[in-house]
């Protein structure tokens, strides 16, 4: 076929190719704008923060938002938690004195709560429902304060907050005012001033609550207390300059500690970096140091295993091609030369010659379809035709075939099967199993040169076991026997193999799902078992 008759044979193989398909609808001119602008963005964005610059704009996020929190409640809101206060203090002073109106010493005992409080008190005892009457009977009284507003107003200011506290009547009145000093008046011989109220601001503020309350005997009585509110103009001046000061110190300090914690939490980091990519320049010794934090130290740990492990199956591996290279070579060798005989003398009958190379081209399949199987089962790509099929009457005729085989060379198996079990799964498969445990149970065998297969049934699994009396397994090598290239050593009974039958044994029992394992004892030999789960025979699912 001239390479014109080619070109046109694969032009009309190929198909037709589509035409280019229509963008969809989000794929339009304001969706193309949207990534050029992503897409410029990137590409001024410059290069991610460090670890380092990460952790001070978090401490200073976190100094700020302290900060901010510190301005709100010492400056902004620093007035209207002290008034809060106040007003607290002056209720629980008046419920103190409520609950013991009824106390012989009541002046004594205002007098005390009013000192307590630094508060000035007035107390009243009414002579009747009518009202507070003029001159009434002062049952205590309490003035600590110099610029007290109860005790240096006139009796119809005292009557104002006696209309108010009964309006109010269990909640009692309170009010703020500011004090305006507006003369004197005589008390006996000493002049006291005399205040007027107002609420207009920037002046002292004095706190008023007026209440009613009874005693036991349902006389009535009213209470006046007064509290002094000192301005805290001065107070947040102070503040506010200390604050300032206390921003500038916590922004320096959580620079200086973020520095010092990124150090201190990169080093690591920065030191398993470096090992990784020594690692990932082919260096395997797995040299990843602890750091002095347990998350670091865990993921050392993981990176040094992972390293063991890479090592190991680079070892492995290697080992693998210069097993594979021998098996090659040989049945090659014996290929290439048997043909030669055959070349050289024709006329000579070549019926043993052909039979050679017919068993290591054989061997060659084999080494390759092992080769194919592994690499299917790990790529995920291993297909399984599964149906329900009595696996006690595939397993003898699989038994009985393989001992065929090996029987010439003076070997037996040894089959203890039981009359029938049905099992759903891909028989070619299961049974692929069952033959690379029996080839490495031959490779491992005992001077009896005896395997034994036998088959039981446990609950609803059907266990099947391979044991053989051979050297056994070292408990070293046990947990990586079912490895890909894994192999414990040479072979006893003088098999080579590639190091895959059991990994490929362990891939196909995975994906039907089986448990599957070995006991083995050094010196007595090993048994390989897999349980599968017994299916309803039903014939009308069988295909």
């Amino acid at each position: 076929m001239t390479e014109a008759t080619k070109s046109a044979y694969i032009a009309a193989e190929e198909p037709d190719q589509p035409a280019t398909p229509p963008l969809p609808d989000d794929c339009g001119p304001g969706r193309l704008n949207r990534l050029r602008r992503r897409l410029r963005l990137e590409r001024h964005a410059g290069p991610p923060l460090t670890l380092r610059w990460r952790i001070f704009i978090y401490f200073l996020i976190f100094t700020l938002i302290m900060v901010v929190f510190l301005w709100l409640f010492q400056i902004v809101y620093l007035d209207t938690f002290y008034e809060r206060v106040k007003k607290q203090q002056i209720e629980a002073a008046y419920s103190a004195i409520a609950l013991n109106i009824n106390r012989e010493d009541l002046r004594d005992y205002v007098n005390n709560v009013a000192v307590h409080f630094n508060l000035c008190i007035r107390v009243y005892a009414l002579e009747s429902e009518a009202g507070l009457v003029y001159g009434a009977q002062e049952a205590a009284s309490a003035d600590l304060l110099g610029d007290c507003i109860i005790h240096h107003v006139d009796d119809q200011e005292i009557a104002r907050f006696y209309r108010e506290a009964k309006a109010a009547e269990n909640d009692g009145f309170m009010e703020i005012f500011t004090r305006v000093r507006f003369g004197a008046y005589e008390a006996g011989d000493q002049a006291l001033p005399q205040f007027a109220m107002t609420k207009d601001e920037g002046l002292s503020k004095s706190l008023v609550y007026a209440r009613l309350t009874k005693n036991e005997a349902g006389d009535t009585y009213f209470l006046l207390l007064n509290s002094s509110i000192t301005p805290v103009t001065a107070t947040v001046a102070t503040l506010r300059i200390q604050l300032i000061i206390t921003t500038a110190l916590l922004v320096v300090m959580a620079l200086v500690i973020s520095l010092l914690i990124a150090r201190r939490l990169s080093r690591p980091i920065s030191r398993l970096n470096a090992a990784a990519k020594r690692l990932a320049a082919g260096d395997l010794t797995g040299n990843f140091p602890a750091g002095s934090y347990p998350e670091i130290s865990e993921l050392a740990q993981t990176l040094n295993y992972a390293a063991a492990e890479l090592s190991r199956t680079d070892t492995l591996q290697k080992e693998l091609i210069a097993n594979i290279s021998h098996d090659i070579r040989t049945p090659l060798t014996m290929i290439a030369g048997y043909a030669e005989y055959m070349r050289d003398f024709p006329a000579e009958d070549h019926r043993e010659s052909v039979d050679v190379i017919v068993g290591e081209v054989d061997r060659l399949r084999g080494l390759v379809n092992d080769i194919l199987d592994v690499s299917r089962i790990s790529a995920g790509v291993s297909k399984l035709h599964v149906r329900i099929f009595d696996f006690s009457e595939s397993l003898t005729g699989f038994i009985s075939n393989y001992n065929h085989l090996i029987e010439p060379q003076g070997y037996h198996i040894r089959l203890d099967a039981l009359p029938e079990a049905w099992i759903s799964g891909d028989e070619g498969r299961l049974l692929q199993a069952v033959g690379n445990m029996l080839n490495n149970a031959l490779s491992h065998i005992g001077p009896d040169k005896l395997i034994i297969v036998r088959q039981s049934l446990e609950g609803d699994m059907m266990r099947l076991e391979v044991g053989d009396h051979g050297c056994g397994i070292a408990p070293e090598d046990l947990p990586h026997i079912w490895e890909r290239y894994y192999r414990t050593g040479p072979s006893p009974a003088g098999h080579s193999g590639s190091g895959l039958g059991l990994s490929i044994v362990a891939g196909i029992l995975r994906q039907h799902g089986a448990r599957y394992g070995v006991r083995s004892k050094v010196g007595e030999g090993s048994t390989f078992w897999f349980e599968l789960k017994i299916a309803p025979a039903d014939p009308a699912t069988l295909i």
